[in-house]
């Protein structure tokens, strides 16, 4: 609405007050062409300002949320790093705990087999004490030490012969040293000669089966062994040994690389082991080797080097009909391990199988690695 607010201000002699009227426009009304403050412009001007402006505010929230999510993946990536830290420490101090736990056991071992104290200690105590009082009853004292000094001689001399200092060195074995990492642990593959660990698994103590008195199969325990192939019996072939879970118990099987089609499956080592040699003698036309299985050198199980192993692995305690064994790092120069950990028995080494093949003599026997011929 347009209204001329000087037209009543007029001079007395009639003339206008102003040189010219000013004309408001309401602010209630938009702007129009009739005004003649209207500029076309303004308005695209201002709207464009107004998205400036309002993209400025959206490109620096974007900037901040950027910032965010850049300073938490950083700190995501540290706490990672401090938790795998915090893992390997863990890892090292319980390799460290099984270190000490075997050194205690082997101390505790030793002192059960000298358990018995001379009395000695506790008689010098009991007449310091009498020196202070009465001369003839530490004298008295003195001789009933004397006389009892060679009845404790005799209780050790008689302690002597017993079969617990004995124990210990009986069940020892030697192991061949392996590498190892920083953490202390095993780096796999271990090579021993002919056999290859490639998994130790993982030992299951709650179900029967799954460990004997002289072995325990760990599920998921996974080796290698070159050994004469079924199809050319003077030919190599390397045998994948595996140890898997069943609702039977574990389960043992046999696979080799030249026909993985044919595996040999069983509930217990020495049955697949025995199995085997069966189809090696056949392939052969004759009796070669003995067919008695001996599953757990096969599959290495037995070895020394592995068998420390597993008794070091969780759950391993908890093996009740497991007999414990000591073992002791055997100290050998460089390159005379395969000598150490060679196996003569021809149902394991292929090198023996080989030149019994070629002299063409039957095995009658080889529970002892000896071969008796007939």
């Amino acid at each position: 609405m347009e209204r001329d607010i000087f037209n009543e201000f007029l001079s007395d002699d009639g003339s206008p007050h102003l040189g010219r009227n000013v004309v408001i426009t309401s602010s209630n009304e938009p702007e129009n062409s009739s005004s003649p403050f209207f500029n076309p412009s303004q308005g695209s001007n201002l709207n464009t300002k107004r998205g400036r402006i309002n993209n400025n505010v959206y490109h620096e929230k974007y900037r901040k949320l950027k910032r965010v999510v850049k300073d938490f993946v950083f700190e995501n990536a540290a706490l990672c790093d401090e938790v795998a830290r915090m893992q390997e420490k863990i890892l090292i101090a319980k390799e460290e705990r099984r270190y000490l736990l075997r050194k205690l056991q082997g101390f505790q071992a030793l002192k059960d087999g000298s358990a018995q104290t001379n009395p000695m200690p506790g008689l010098s105590s009991s007449s310091g004490k009498n020196l202070a009082g009465d001369n003839t009853e530490s004298q008295g004292k003195k001789k009933t030490q004397v006389k009892k000094r060679p009845a404790s001689k005799t209780v050790e001399e008689g302690a002597k012969p017993k079969p617990k200092r004995r124990k210990v060195p009986a069940d020892k074995r030697l192991v061949t040293p392996i590498p190892l990492d920083v953490a202390g642990r095993p780096i796999f593959p271990i090579v021993l000669g002919s056999l290859t660990i490639h998994s130790l698994g993982v030992i299951i103590s709650d179900r029967p089966g799954y460990h004997t008195e002289q072995c325990i199969y760990p599920v998921g325990f996974c080796s290698s062994r070159t050994y004469a192939s079924l199809k050319n019996p003077l030919s190599q072939c390397l045998y994948q040994c595996t140890v898997t879970d069943s609702p039977f118990g574990p389960r043992f099987e046999i696979t080799p690389e030249d026909d993985p089609g044919h595996s040999l499956i069983g509930s217990s080592p020495n049955e697949v082991h025995s199995a085997l040699l069966k189809s090696l003698n056949t392939v052969c036309g004759k009796e070669v080797v003995c067919v008695d299985g001996q599953g757990a050198k096969f599959f290495g199980l037995s070895h020394p080097t592995v068998q420390n192993l597993i008794q070091s692995c969780a759950g391993a305690r908890k093996c009740s009909e497991y007999r414990w064994v000591q073992f002791e790092v055997a100290k050998v120069a460089e390159g005379e391990e395969d000598h150490i950990t060679k196996d003569f028995d021809p149902t394991i080494n292929f090198d023996v199988l080989l030149h019994i093949i070629k002299e063409s003599t039957p095995v009658v026997t080889v529970s002892s690695g000896l071969m008796v011929t007939r």
